[in-house]
């Protein structure tokens, strides 16, 4: 049987992963911005 690897003591791994969460995060703000400036434009 194959041991379970532990990514969650990999500091590299949260890394990227914290890294993945602050570029999605911020893709998902400037999407929204972008969808009120133009519904204000439309408006």
């Amino acid at each position: 049987m194959k041991p379970i690897l532990d990514l969650s003591k990999n500091n590299e791994y949260r890394s990227w992963v914290k890294e993945l969460k602050q570029r999605y995060l911020s893709a998902r703000l400037k999407a929204s911005i972008d969808a009120n400036r133009r519904l204000l434009e439309y408006y």
